[in-house]
Parts: C-alpha cells; structure tokens; sequence
C-alpha cells in the first residue's frame, strides 16, 4: 500500500531525529522511509515524533501515551524489541529511554536476532532495493561530486581492529624450500588489538553474540555472502550487551566463546570493525564487527561501487623482505580492498588504499609482510561501477 502524503512526511521527520543521534550520513530517500513504513505503526510515529532527540523517563512516557495505548508498559516493550528506543543507562534498572540513532543503530538491530519471517524477508528485499538505488547516483557527475565532498572530511565513525601478525593455531602449512625460514613475531597490540577489547569487555554479561545483519540481508535478497562466516559473527560490548539480550537481539557467550569467533572468522578473511556509541570514537566501544569484503554494509558497498568507504586506522601493511614472496598470491586474494598486487619483483603495497586489518601478514606463509604502527584515517573514494570487485550474484576482479 501506497503511503500517504502525510505519513511520509512524519517519517521523514523521524528518520532526520534519529540521525540526529549519531553521525550517519546515510541519506533520507525514499527506499529508507519505505523501510521505517514497514516496521513502524502510525502510534508508534507519534509517540516517537514526541520524544524528540532527548532521553526522557517513564512518568515522562506516560505523558506522551498516544490515544489508544492502552498500557504503557507493553507499548515500551514493543519499540525496545524493534530496536527503536534504547535504555539510556544499558546496565541498570532502566529508567530512562531515548530514541534510537538510525545506523548504526536501528537499523541493524532489524536482522540481526537471525529470525527469517515474513516481514524480515521484506526488510531484507527493501534494503536490497535500496541499495540498488543508491547504486544509480554512481555516474558522472554525481560520483564525482560525492567523492570531492567525501575526500575533504577528516573523521570516521569505525576503526579498524589489528591482530595478531602470526596465523592462529591449527591454521598453518608445510612448505618444502632450500632454506630455514624465520616466523615473524607474534606480536600483540594493545587498545587496538580485538582480543585486547574482548579481555577488557570480559566481565559477566558483558559480552554478546548476534547474527550479522549484513549477512541476513543479503542471504534473504538472494545474494549470499561468498565468504564461510558463522551466521553468528557479531559481538556487542559493553553496556549493549544486556539490551541485545534481553529484547532477544542476542545471547551472552564467554570471552573464550568471543574470541572462537574472531579467530574463526579471521581464518575466513575477516576484517575486525570497532563500532562506537552514536558513531563517536570518544564514547566507548559496543560492538566488534567481523566484516567480510562481500556482503558487509561498509567493504561490500565499497566493493560493490556503491558507497565510498572510511575508516580510522592503527596499522599500514608494508613489505618486510620481498625475497620471501613464493608468488603463492594470498596476499592478493584476502585483502579486503584490493591494496596489494603481485608483480615480478614481488608484492607491492597501495599505502593509501591499505585498511591496516593484518590480514596480509597473517595469511603470508613466508613473513613477507609487517604491520607498521601509524594512526590515520583511510578514505577510499567511491570507484566506477566497472572497477566493482564484486557483483550481485558473482566476482568481477
């Protein structure tokens, strides 16, 4: 059913308050409203719309009940589970609530509890289709406008989350060479290192696990991740984790449970994300995302052509001893943004497209390459639909 004019103008002005609360950038459209028109009734619009972008309290709630809610109580419970008002104070007795932000927020919270009903596969259809639109603004001059604007911002909402240098155990090979060779250090790095952030996050119920969003989405648009990651791969943190719980987003799990997960999905190619509350690095972490370069909102939007990509980064790749490089063109294979090419002399390094997430380092079997310490911001413009690496339904490289 068609929206109405009036409809569409109250969920405009919700989806603009709700990116209010973090740093999202991601444009009001038409796809986005037709997302919030599944999800949201018009009671909920209203009582919403009334909240605005501060916190308010129960007896404050009450106060704004639209007419015919007849109960508080369950009416809360029901924007909580849709992810669309969150506890101010996560770990204790909740008293106070405010409007969700819309990504990273609301928005993932839609799939990521891994239920596939009827409504969820539309959710999934719609973002698809949103994408898909999102994906027309690629031409010239659009593209060219987007990435002028894009490149002269100096902030990120992610950062990057190095690993170990060395491959974890169970995960190495024999090789038969003519000489001894030397296994690069396993070397740990401190507040950036991901099994640094899960032992900091390691107390009781302060760690979750949720199906990734991304992967849902794509799975229920026919377009599969191409990459073997468990369905459950993301983990929230902090004081999220006990809202992902209770409103059934998510279930708590152990840090050895927790860091299973990052070492199984780094073995698979992945890059460790660090997401933020409302999307600000100075406010702490809530969630470790184990991005693929496929079907992830960020590296697979990048890889698809259809949004440019952003990061804060510890680390850049670089080439330790070129000698080593046996051609075996991992390297090449696993980077998640196409930074490393293969040529006679050995592999070279794009220093500006590098992301820092170790991946090079850790699938080298001869210690070609070394993560080097340096604090930046990456910005990867937005590239022309026939350089996307992939396509929907197959790989373009």
């Amino acid at each position: 059913m068609q929206m109405t004019p009036q409809r569409k103008r109250k969920l405009k002005t919700l989806a603009g308050m709700m990116k209010q609360k973090n740093r999202s950038t991601m444009p009001v459209t038409a796809p986005l409203l037709a997302l919030l028109d599944l999800v949201i009734t018009p009671e909920e619009v209203e009582f919403l719309l009334q909240v605005g972008t501060e916190p308010i309290t129960y007896t404050q709630a009450v106060q704004l009940c639209p007419p015919g809610v007849e109960q508080l109580g369950p009416f809360l419970d029901t924007l909580l589970r849709k992810g669309l008002i969150w506890p101010v104070e996560f770990n204790t007795e909740w008293a106070r609530y405010e409007l969700a932000p819309m990504l990273v927020g609301w928005f993932e919270l839609q799939l990521c509890g891994g239920a596939e009903t009827t409504e969820k596969q539309e959710f999934a259809r719609r973002l698809e289709q949103g994408f898909q639109t999102w994906k027309k603004y690629n031409v010239f001059p659009f593209r060219l406008l987007q990435n002028f604007y894009f490149l002269r911002t100096d902030s990120a909402s992610q950062r990057i989350a190095a690993i170990s240098a060395s491959p974890a155990s169970g995960n190495t090979r024999s090789i038969s060479v003519k000489r001894t060779l030397k296994p690069p250090e396993d070397s740990i790095y401190p507040a950036e290192d991901v099994r640094a952030l899960i032992e900091r996050h390691s107390g009781q119920n302060d760690i979750a696990l949720m199906h990734c969003f991304c992967r849902q989405w794509r799975k229920m648009a026919d377009d599969p991740c191409r990459f073997d990651y468990p369905p459950e791969s993301c983990i929230a943190i902090g004081r999220v984790a006990g809202y992902i719980v209770r409103y059934g987003f998510g279930r708590f799990v152990s840090k050895q449970e927790a860091i299973a997960v990052i070492e199984q999905t780094r073995r698979a190619g992945a890059v460790h994300t660090v997401f933020y509350e409302k999307d600000d690095m100075q406010r702490p972490e809530i969630g470790i995302c184990n991005c693929c370069p496929d079907c992830c909102g960020l590296l697979g939007s990048y890889n698809r052509s259809v949004f440019p990509l952003k990061f804060k980064s510890s680390f850049r790749a670089a080439v330790a001893d070129s000698d080593r490089c046996n051609s075996c063109g991992m390297c090449e294979s696993y980077c998640p943004v196409q930074a490393i090419a293969l040529a006679t002399g050995g592999p070279t390094v794009d220093g500006k497209k590098c992301i820092g997430c170790g991946q090079c380092s850790y699938r080298c079997p001869e210690g070609v390459f070394r993560l080097e310490k340096e604090e930046r911001f990456v910005k990867l413009p937005l590239n022309k639909v026939s350089a996307a690496r992939y396509l929907a339904g197959r790989e373009h490289c």
